[in-house]
């Protein structure tokens, strides 16, 4: 009988979020697939749990390790696959393992938990339901003009990771391309220096621009202004209102 493969979701900062099953899952599980071992080795030993075999397994040696975990999960093991932080396969490596298990016939249960982007999404205020999910932004032009093209045809918003180093310019690289649009900034989510910032993009940037640095894990979510929105909603009330047959 073959082994079941869990993608166990772990904490994206404060070590208390994670759940009463991830818990009991690395307990039992005899092996587990870490992005980072000594990361994932101090989470189990903040809540005493035996060290376990770890196969380090990130994304510049997936496909290699893959093989090597797909073997132990034929030999009728379990294996939890973790990434350092949040949910596997989300922005994180995973995914190749993930397919290949599907392939050979080997289960695949999640273990949901935290994930940066749904935590950013709650606490941003927007009124959308759906919203697109880019993962890390690309460093070139392009990217951003796919973010202005996702707005305008979509109309819904879109959320993505950045680094520290390059936030400030991708904001007012932004603010050029689509200057009519409300940014949610996040950063640190969950941690001790955890904020969030909402407003209009120049007045995101403006509250940056005074700081020496930016440091942490940033989320950004932007959208078309919600301020135009609602007085476009109002014209085509009106319009409708003055011609029935719209």
């Amino acid at each position: 009988m073959k082994g079941t493969l869990y993608i166990l979701s772990t904490p994206i900062g404060n070590r208390q979020d994670i759940t009463l099953r991830a818990l009991d899952i690395l307990k039992k599980i005899p092996v587990v697939a870490a992005e980072d071992t000594r990361k994932t080795g101090l989470l189990l030993k903040y809540y005493g749990i035996e060290k376990k075999h770890f196969i380090s397994c990130h994304r510049f040696n997936e496909r290699q390790k893959a093989k090597k975990i797909l073997n132990i999960l034929n030999d009728g093991n379990d294996v939890a696959l973790v990434t350092d932080s949040g949910t596997p396969c989300i922005s994180d490596p995973g995914s190749f393992v993930v397919n290949e298990a599907h392939q050979e016939g080997i289960k695949v249960i999640p273990i949901p938990g935290p994930c940066a982007v749904t935590t950013a999404f709650s606490v941003s205020g927007l009124k959308d339901p759906s919203y697109s999910f880019i993962g890390f932004l690309g460093k070139k032009r392009k990217d951003l003009i796919k973010i202005k093209d996702l707005l305008e045809v979509n109309r819904f918003p879109v959320l993505f990771y950045e680094s520290p180093k390059r936030v400030m310019r991708t904001l007012a690289r932004l603010q050029e391309i689509v200057p009519q649009s409300t940014v949610v900034f996040c950063r640190e989510l969950t941690k001790l220096h955890e904020e969030v910032l909402k407003g209009k993009i120049e007045e995101i940037l403006e509250i940056l621009t005074k700081r020496q640095s930016i440091k942490g894990e940033i989320v950004i979510a932007i959208t078309i202004s919600e301020d135009n929105d609602e007085k476009k909603g109002e014209r085509k009330k009106r319009e409708r209102e003055n011609n029935p047959s719209l």
